[in-house]
C-alpha cells in the first residue's frame, strides 16, 4: 500500500476518505494524488500550501503523457484544491475547464416511475442454465441497496451469518474504517428477503454469502454493474437519456428520498440527520448534509428548514 509522505499526506487521505463517503471511488483520484505526493517529496519537500505555482508546474504536460491523463491530474488537482479550501486552508483552485476539463458529476436521482420500470426489469432478469439462481440475486439485491441505503459492496458481500431474518437487523460487518453498524429491512423487504432465503436453501444449501455466485463466492463488484446495467437498458426500453445512472445511485435516491419524506411529514430534518449519517455508515455529518444539495429547489428554499443552518456543513456538489 502506497504511503503518502509530504507535507500534503494527511489532506489528501482526508480527502480521499470524503470522496468515498459521498460515493466516489478512491481509484479515481489515488493515481495522480499519488503522483502528486511523490513529486512534492521530490522537489517541494518542504512546501505545504497549495500554491498557483506549485499547481501549473505539476502540470506541466509530460513527453509520454497523452491528454486523457493530463486531463485527469487537472481534474484531481482542481478537487484536491477545492477540498482544501472547504477546509479552511489557503489553496489555489485550478479553474474549470482549464485543460478542457469535464463539469462535475452529479448523482442520478431516479424518479418513481424509472424506479419501478428498474425493479420490473430485474424481476424478468433472464434466468441461466449455468448460474440456476442469478435472477433472484438480481431481484433482490438491488432492492436491498435501494430500501436499505447499502453501498454496493455491502450488499455484496453480506454473509448470510450477517442477515437476521426473524428481526430484520443486517450486520454491516467491518466496513469504512471497521465502523461495523446495524441496518434494518422495513416489513416488505424483510418479507422478500424470507422468500427469497427459502429459494436459496433449496438451490444453495450451504452457501456462506446471502448473494452468492454460481461458485458459492461473492459476486465480483464489475458483475453487479453489468447486471444492473442491463436491468436499466430493460427499463427505459430504447429511449435515449442524457445521462446513464450507477449502481450508486440506488443510495443516493434512498438518502433523498428519506429526507424528503421527512419534510413531507413535518420532521425536523436538522435533528434527524445525524440519524441518517449513522444509518449510512458515514463517518462525517457533512457526508450525508451532502444530500440536501440534491433535493429539488422549491424545498430547498423552504422556509420551514433554517438551511443556513448547514451553510458551513455541506460542501458543494462538485467535491
Amino acid at each position: 500500500m502506497y504511503s503518502y509522505r509530504s507535507k500534503f499526506a494527511s489532506y489528501i487521505l482526508e480527502m480521499l476518505d470524503f470522496k468515498e463517503q459521498l460515493g466516489y471511488a478512491k481509484i479515481t483520484h489515488e493515481p495522480s494524488l499519488r503522483n502528486f505526493d511523490r513529486y512534492c517529496l521530490e522537489m517541494h519537500p518542504e512546501t505545504d500550501t497549495l500554491s498557483e505555482k506549485l499547481v501549473l508546474s505539476w502540470l506541466e504536460k509530460r513527453p509520454d503523457e497523452n491528454s486523457g491523463g493530463l486531463k485527469k491530474r487537472a481534474n484531481t488537482i482542481r478537487q484536491f484544491g477545492k477540498y482544501l479550501c472547504y477546509m479552511g486552508k489557503d489553496a489555489y483552485i485550478l479553474p474549470i475547464g482549464y485543460i478542457g476539463g469535464n463539469s462535475a458529476f452529479v448523482p442520478y436521482i431516479f424518479t418513481d416511475e424509472e424506479l419501478a420500470l428498474f425493479y420490473r426489469a430485474a424481476d424478468s432478469f433472464p434466468a441461466s442454465r449455468y448460474a440456476p439462481y442469478r435472477h433472484y440475486v438480481v431481484s433482490v439485491f438491488f432492492r436491498l441497496l435501494y430500501c436499505c441505503g447499502l453501498r454496493p459492496n455491502e450488499g455484496r458481500l453480506l454473509r448470510v451469518e450477517d442477515v437476521d431474518l426473524q428481526s430484520g437487523r443486517i450486520l454491516i460487518n467491518g466496513t469504512k474504517k471497521n465502523r461495523d453498524r446495524i441496518v434494518m429491512m422495513s416489513d416488505d423487504m424483510l418479507s422478500l428477503s424470507v422468500r427469497y432465503d427459502d429459494i436459496l436453501k433449496e438451490l444453495a444449501p450451504n452457501r456462506i454469502f446471502f448473494f452468492p455466485n454460481p461458485q458459492g463466492g461473492a459476486y465480483a463488484p464489475n458483475t453487479m454493474i453489468h447486471f444492473f446495467h442491463k436491468c436499466w437498458r430493460s427499463a427505459i426500453n430504447g429511449s435515449v437519456l442524457s445521462r446513464t445512472p450507477r449502481i450508486y445511485d440506488l443510495r443516493h435516491r434512498f438518502a433523498t428520498a428519506t429526507i424528503m419524506n421527512w419534510m413531507d411529514s413535518g420532521r425536523d430534518v436538522q435533528a434527524l440527520l445525524p440519524h441518517l449519517s449513522a444509518y449510512l455508515g458515514h463517518a462525517k455529518l457533512s457526508a450525508t448534509a451532502y444530500y440536501i444539495h440534491l433535493l429539488p429547489s422549491n424545498l430547498i428554499k423552504s422556509a420551514a428548514i433554517d438551511w443556513s443552518h448547514f451553510s458551513d456543513l455541506i460542501p458543494e456538489v462538485a467535491i
